[in-house]
């Protein structure tokens, strides 16, 4: 709002500097980090992104004084300004930005990422929620602009993902509560509807096979009872913050992942496992830890075991020059370092046989393959 007035009433257009570092190092009143980004509006090179960040800064303050407040999604931001973005991301790139500038995450400009995590197995989980019991108008507000609206508590049903299937992770409540406000529940073992004790998180790049384990219903097997999640691809903050919940609250969990043979399958489990810099000032604290997070594959003596049984040669995909690039630059990245020797004796494998393998080549040699293989490899402990 600042920035419209100076512009409307003075012809100023102020600076915009948007702070390298982490959400807790942009909060008012925090030193803020010395290395920055500007976005002048008379510079030609910025003068187009600064006028994202006042279109976006409109949106976001329309959702935070409307009256109850009201929430987008990040898709929702993107075709509301569709003019203004060349692509998604571009759009996203942007909301960040402002949560930097802001010192606040996305969910608390009102700004929601699409949910696509999914949870299932052996866990069930409700959120305590507060609830206004008088609505916000001019009346209830005192001179400073305050709400003397009360909240009462509020408690959602149970989501039981034992019973009732893969279940949604909805950022608005896995971002915007406090940890304590969050309820999980597993099995012991003992009096919970004869349901086995989970021993693993399994953490699956890709939603097909998440939905083949779970149809076979792994999560059930005495070798491999487990906890189920997938984000669809790379992660988005609301299911790293519930992989990061689920193993904090049990640290008996062994939490292993499973990925693609090729460097973004093993990209993806990294997101969970370390911090990502492009998120860092949101996902803070919301990684599991490469001491905690295991990588069971695809890796190389599994490529190899498959060219003993004799998959079609068309399985064994080529690496391509994006693909070398990728490695090379995860080979380099200081990630690396803080892991296992193991890990980039893989990486630097990919590059030397350059090829790669999708998990659902698995299925070539049978449905139930892909299962017997996870639950195979569960029971040998077989992970870096």
């Amino acid at each position: 709002m600042s920035i419209v007035k100076s512009i409307m009433w003075r012809g100023e257009a102020p600076m915009l500097r948007v702070y390298e570092g982490s959400l807790v190092e942009n909060r008012p009143g925090a030193n803020a980090p010395a290395s920055y980004r500007k976005y002048s509006l008379t510079d030609e090179r910025t003068s187009h992104k600064y006028s994202q960040c006042v279109a976006v800064s409109k949106i976001i303050l329309e959702l935070q004084t409307s009256n109850p407040p009201r929430t987008m999604s990040q898709r929702d931001v993107y075709y509301a300004l569709k003019s203004m973005f060349r692509k998604q991301a571009e759009c996203n790139a942007i909301i960040l930005d402002l949560g930097l500038m802001l010192g606040l995450r996305r969910h608390e400009m009102g700004i929601l990422a699409q949910a696509k995590g999914l949870v299932a197995g052996l866990i069930r989980y409700r959120f305590h929620a507060k609830a206004k019991t008088n609505s916000m108008d001019e009346d209830s507000k005192d001179e400073d602009g305050n709400s003397d609206a009360e909240f009462e508590p509020s408690v959602s049903a149970w989501t039981d993902c034992t019973s009732s299937g893969p279940a949604l992770i909805h950022s608005q409540h896995w971002l915007s509560l406090d940890e304590d406000d969050i309820e999980i529940q597993l099995p012991t073992g003992i009096t919970d509807r004869h349901l086995p004790k989970p021993l693993f998180l399994l953490v699956v790049e890709k939603e097909g096979i998440f939905q083949r384990l779970v149809e076979d219903q792994i999560f059930l097997n005495k070798i491999s009872p487990s906890i189920l999640i997938t984000a669809c691809g790379y992660p988005d903050v609301a299911t790293r913050r519930a992989v990061s919940l689920i193993a904090q609250r049990y640290p008996s969990l062994t939490v292993v992942g499973v990925a693609d043979y090729n460097t973004h399958g093993l990209a993806v489990l990294l997101t969970y496992m370390l911090p990502s810099a492009a998120t860092a000032h949101e996902a803070r604290g919301f990684s599991v830890g490469g001491d905690r997070m295991h990588w069971m594959g695809m890796r190389t003596k599994h490529i190899e075991d498959l060219r003993r049984r004799q998959l079609d040669e068309s399985h064994f995909q080529p690496f391509s020059e994006n693909d070398a690039k990728h490695a090379n630059a995860l080979l380099r990245s200081p990630k690396l370092d803080k892991l296992p020797d193991e890990f980039r004796n893989e990486v630097e494998c990919m590059l030397e046989m350059r090829c790669k393998v999708e998990l659902e080549s698995l299925y070539a040699l049978g449905l139930e393959v892909c299962s017997e293989w996870v639950q195979n490899s569960l029971q040998d402990l077989d992970w870096i």
